[in-house]
């Protein structure tokens, strides 16, 4: 989460929502570190921040395609860039256009069950406040 104290974000969260007010929260899970997080949750972790609440759902929004794409994307323009952050933007906004169209490739793996639900980019949780 992109705030100082998630636990203590979360209580406030909670204390502003009406009684059978519902809150969505969703967290990037696996992606580069852009400097301004301090923590990362599983969509388990993001239900049990949230378990003063009637969690509704709680999972992944992206899977395992999403996933890679990102990382292969930097991974590339780290090897290719030659340590010129200029040539390493470059290469890593083209790559991410280049490559996008692979994320579609998640709907059709999520149809085989729990195998691709491992590696997922983005965890969410829908919860009622009682």
């Amino acid at each position: 989460m992109y705030v100082p104290d998630p636990a203590r974000a979360a209580k406030e969260i909670v204390r502003v929502l009406r009684p059978g007010g519902i809150l969505f929260v969703a967290e990037p899970f696996l992606y580069p570190d852009m400097g301004t997080g301090t923590a990362r949750f599983t969509h388990r972790g993001l239900a049990a921040l949230f378990s003063n609440c009637e969690v509704l759902h709680s999972g992944f929004q992206r899977g395992p395609c999403s996933a890679v794409l990102p990382i292969l994307a930097y991974f590339l323009g780290t090897l290719l860039s030659f340590n010129s952050f200029l040539i390493y933007r470059i290469v890593v906004r083209v790559l991410l256009v280049v490559l996008y169209p692979l994320v579609y490739c998640d709907r059709i793996l999520m149809r085989y069950g729990r195998i691709p639900q491992r590696l997922y980019t983005n965890c969410v949780t829908y919860a009622r406040k009682s």
